[in-house]
């Protein structure tokens, strides 16, 4: 029955169409032809006729990079109907065209997405996050914002503070994902207060129904920082449809879930939630329980992830959010649990089997006995719906 399922794989709808074969290029949706970015004069003819553009940059000299985004800027000029951007760099120990980059935004008025990926790019802070927040704040055309600072170990409360001035002129933004991951054991410069300064912006944004916020590994964000996103945010916009949170490795308790689960209640709209708070020494089963007990009543979602990888959890925590997940019969589509921990199977099965519509089960880094793999597998024959399955299992 396992690999019966397992062979039958969702397709990924979702995937990019402008996708890359080279670095330094510029690929423009359904046209053949590919061109060097360095052959300006041909970029902006180009650029004249497209309405997506997507750049990718991955070098390690700065001086390369930095006269190919002189280039882009001077071929920007020629944008008339570009909707949707899409630029990524990595690897740039210093990048000094940010600002003529982000200026360049401002002349596309059409533009309703951007989505800017910075990763492992160390000369990513001060002035660069304030060309980058200047440069967003004046298309208030945008609807979606993407931008990845992840490995940018140098992001502090001072940079989020002034991303947040920018970020809260944005009044169409409709989708927000924001990650600032850091390298582990890093010295962390996030803290409470640039978390504050950042839900205090994006709770004036009335048509926000997307919001997917990462900040892995910043030991210093603790209770109070997740409770400014909890209160400011989600509890502030009731016609969310999509939350993500990710604060593995940070110090949140218990106390911090339990705030957390309370924001949820009443999001009737709200189809899409993962959670991840793996790496958290304070979570235990109470905390598991509290949230347990709010997701019951969350009878639109569909989609569910769940991530607490080495946390404080026992059989006893998995038997409560089985409980929970198991309310959620008649909307859940799919469902990703993420625990790591030596637990019985034999609750969850129960749980999973009342899944009628669940149509992608995912299982993560979990230890178990052949005796729960085998009722698992009863328990799967019921859910006749089921497309996808991925089994991660520890030894």
């Amino acid at each position: 029955m396992l690999s019966k399922i397992a062979s039958k794989q969702v397709k990924d709808e979702n995937y990019w169409t402008d996708c890359f074969k080279t670095s330094k290029k510029i690929v423009r949706r359904n046209v053949k032809s590919e061109i060097k970015l360095t052959h300006d004069g041909l970029a902006s003819q180009l650029m004249k006729r497209t309405d997506a553009l997507t750049l990718k940059f991955s070098v390690n000299q700065p001086d390369d990079i930095n006269e190919d985004m002189k280039v882009l800027k001077k071929a920007m000029k020629s944008l008339r109907k570009v909707r949707r951007v899409n630029i990524e760099c990595r690897y740039a120990q210093e990048i000094t065209g940010i600002k003529g980059l982000t200026e360049s935004l401002k002349r596309l008025s059409s533009l309703e997405s951007v989505s800017l990926s910075f990763k492992n790019c160390d000369g990513i802070s001060g002035k660069g996050i304030k060309s980058i927040s200047e440069g967003l704040q004046r298309c208030r055309s945008l609807k979606s914002i993407n931008l990845n600072l992840r490995n940018c170990d140098d992001i502090s409360d001072q940079d989020m503070k002034i991303l947040a001035k920018g970020l809260k002129r944005l009044s169409a933004l409709e989708s927000i994902t924001l990650e600032c991951g850091i390298h582990y054991n890093y010295s962390a410069n996030i803290r409470g207060k640039g978390l504050k300064k950042l839900s205090e912006s994006l709770k004036r944004l009335c048509f926000l129904r997307s919001i997917d916020l990462k900040f892995p590994n910043y030991d210093h964000i603790r209770d109070e920082g997740l409770e400014s996103i909890s209160k400011n945010i989600i509890q502030r916009l009731g016609s969310l449809q999509s939350l993500g949170l990710d604060f593995s490795g940070c110090e949140i308790t218990d106390g911090g879930l339990e705030n957390l689960g309370a924001s949820l209640e009443g999001h009737i709209s709200l189809q899409a939630l993962k959670l991840h708070f793996s790496v958290n020494q304070h979570i235990t089963d109470e905390g598991l329980e509290s949230l347990s007990k709010r997701l019951q009543k969350l009878n639109s979602l569909r989609f569910l992830d769940l991530g607490f990888y080495s946390c404080e959890i026992t059989d006893r925590g998995v038997e409560k959010i089985g409980k929970g997940i198991e309310m959620l019969s008649s909307s859940l589509k799919s469902l990703n649990l993420h625990f790591h921990t030596s637990f019985t199977l034999g609750d969850l099965s129960e749980s999973l089997q009342k899944l009628q519509y669940l149509q992608c089960l995912g299982i993560w880094d979990v230890s178990v006995e052949d005796d729960d793999l085998k009722g698992l597998s009863e328990s799967l024959q019921s859910l006749i719906h089921l497309q996808s399955l991925q089994l991660y299992f520890q030894e």
